[in-house]
This record gives C-alpha cells, structure tokens and sequence, in this order.
C-alpha cells in the first residue's frame, strides 16, 4: 500500500509524500500539503466522500493541550514541526490490498470543487 501511495503522489504538486522505504511500518499515509487553504478543501473533500483522514500523529506537541501540565522547555521555533502541524495529512493503512482506494483519494483530491 505504502508503494502504491508514494507512486500515486510523488509527483502531485499539491503535496509531497515521503520516499518509498520497505523497512518503515507505514501505519499510516502521510502528505504535507502545499497550503492551509488546500488542506482544509481536501478535508472537506475526504469527509464529502466517507475518506477518513487525520492530522499527522499529534502535529506540533507542544501545540497541544496536554503540555500545559508538563514540566518541558522547548528550544527555539520548531518550524517542521508547526509545517507538520498546519500542512499534514494521514490516511490509515492495515495489511489489505487498499490500491483501489488509493488511486480514488487521489481522482477525488484531483478534482476541482467550487
């Protein structure tokens, strides 16, 4: 699935996905959209189309309201993280044959909806 995924979007320029690697779990498919404005339509799109998506495990951690009752310091501005948190998207992976319904995520994120 993880190689039908990076095959399917490698070269879509809304996004980029990672490199293809067999030795990765792959849990999950995750993109970085190319802006805030797409990845909210996408979202809009997925639910639209019962395409269950995620933010990418927690995005930024300390985004996150848990921290307030940590004890941490976080050093400087983390920017891949906060990429990670406003740009990324995960879709589910499990051990079935899901290249279908990978080729159709991307015919619905391919479409122009106004």
């Amino acid at each position: 699935n993880a190689k039908v995924f990076v095959e399917e979007f490698k070269d879509f320029e809304q996004c980029e996905v990672p490199e293809y690697d067999s030795e990765s779990t792959w849990f999950g498919l995750p993109m970085i959209v190319k802006d805030g404005r797409t990845r909210r339509r996408w979202i809009e799109i997925c639910e639209v189309e019962g395409i269950e998506c995620r933010p990418i495990v927690a995005g930024n951690f300390v985004n996150q309201p848990v921290t307030r009752m940590l004890n941490h310091r976080v050093q400087g501005t983390l920017p891949n993280a906060e990429r990670i948190d406003k740009l990324g998207l995960f879709f589910g992976n499990n051990g079935s044959d899901l290249r279908e319904k990978i080729k159709w995520l991307k015919i619905v994120l391919e479409r122009k909806y106004d």
